[in-house]
């Protein structure tokens, strides 16, 4: 997604570039780290909710929850189980979290919702954790996120990547994650697992020009084969499916070299992976950055688009005999500062219905907004629950079917749950 409609993400961009120059690291033309979701969303780390509103934490209580006994993935030790927090009504965050202002979101005067985010899942982006959240942190979050149960976290859980700022293996963090995962517990039933996004200083962008460099390809490609190797390595006792962590803005794909890199890309990926875990599934979550009803009405535009996501599908397909899944982002929470090019759900729904027309397409949900985009600061905050509940009810009354959700810290903040440890 980007965040500046003149300048698509290149102020993500900008921001990474500095962090790399404070750790005393050379960004280059190229380098493989995390230039995905939350950057072309915003960086993790700036959500406000005390910009917005403090949210308020509940106190851990011995509320009875599945009891998940498992042991550290590296040194064998029994883990300490950390008390889970009441769940309390999504409604009771409401107040502290900013309502949307965009009078085209369906839930604009919505009742408020018993709970959000039902059964789909969330991502976690791993990269962006550290230095705002210790590891005990996020021990903390998953503990929360398994004592609410499937019906209300979700049965997948999406590592959109399983690095640290500076593109090396998280294993502080990602020990703290892997005894929630299948093969160490049931809290999810899968775990789609990514690698490494691209930090790209290039001309253009990542999404257009950068992924017709061919160094950008081999780069993407050889980091994530290495990570993926490290993570089979570091955690055989996972069963892991795979998240192709690099996104796109499939409006590009109207131009036949883009279409051609990314079809390149993608199956040389899923491939390799193939390779590593015969069984896996994979799960790719690009999105559209114009509104379906300003795109669709370009006709020779569409044309064009028609043919580059059908070669790209059938590449697909034609790479993996496992399923191929298309999380697609609904763009509602990096877009609601656009004014008449805003995204909304039934753009959202509109793009998703025009995907199953393509032949070959591989199965489509959405990738529902948990953010939006303060207009104010450009930061990112959680939307209400009552928002994405609505927005989520909307999706499925239009036969769209909900796939994981971005991102857990939202999540944990829309039913009231604490980002910190508590003492």
């Amino acid at each position: 997604m980007k965040l500046n409609k003149t300048s698509p993400h290149r102020s993500a961009l900008h921001s990474y570039a500095a962090a790399l120059s404070v750790l005393g690291l050379t960004a280059g033309a190229i380098a493989v780290s995390t230039n995905i979701q939350a950057q072309t969303r915003t960086n993790l780390n700036a959500v406000q909710p005390t910009t917005e509103g403090q949210l308020t934490s509940l106190h851990t209580t011995s509320r009875s929850t599945t009891n998940v006994a498992v042991h550290h993935p590296v040194t064998g030790t029994p883990l300490v189980e950390v008390a889970p927090v009441k769940v309390a009504p999504a409604h009771a965050t409401t107040t502290a979290i900013q309502q949307s202002t965009s009078s085209t979101h369906p839930a604009n005067g919505a009742s408020p919702a018993a709970a959000i985010n039902t059964g789909q899942g969330l991502f976690l982006q791993v990269s962006s954790l550290s230095p705002t959240y210790s590891v005990a942190d996020v021990a903390h979050w998953m503990a929360q996120v398994c004592s609410t149960g499937k019906s209300t976290a979700g049965s997948t859980l999406v590592l959109q990547d399983i690095v640290n700022a500076s593109g090396q293996f998280n294993t502080p963090y990602l020990n703290a994650i892997v005894p929630y995962l299948p093969g160490y517990s049931t809290c999810f039933s899968q775990v789609f697992i990514g690698t490494a996004g691209i930090n790209y200083n290039g001309p253009g962008t990542l999404y257009q020009q950068g992924v017709q460099n061919t160094s950008v390809q081999s780069d993407y490609l050889n980091q994530s084969a290495t990570l993926a190797k490290q993570f089979l390595a570091h955690y055989p006792r996972v069963r892991p499916n795979w998240y192709l962590t690099l996104e796109a803005n499939l409006n590009y794909l109207d131009q036949p070299a883009v279409a051609t890199a990314y079809s390149s890309i993608l199956t040389n990926q899923i491939r390799y992976l193939q390779s590593l875990t015969p069984n896996a599934s994979f799960l790719w979550s690009p999105g559209f950055w114009y509104t379906y009803t300003g795109y669709s009405s370009n006709t020779y535009g569409m044309g064009l688009l028609n043919q580059g996501l059908a070669g790209l599908f059938s590449n697909l397909t034609a790479a993996t005999h496992q399923p191929v899944i298309v999380d697609l982002q609904d763009e509602i929470g990096t877009t609601n500062c656009w004014g008449s090019g805003a995204m909304t759900p039934l753009d959202a729904v509109d793009w998703e219905h025009y995907l199953t027309t393509i032949p070959n397409h591989p199965a489509i949900e959405m990738n529902t907004t948990l953010f939006q985009t303060s207009c104010s600061t450009g930061g990112a905050m959680p939307l209400s629950a009552n928002q994405v509940s609505t927005t989520e009810s909307y999706y499925q009354s239009n036969n769209v079917k909900l796939g994981p959700a971005y991102e857990m810290r939202y999540w944990l903040q829309q039913h009231g749950m604490s980002l910190t440890t508590q003492s």
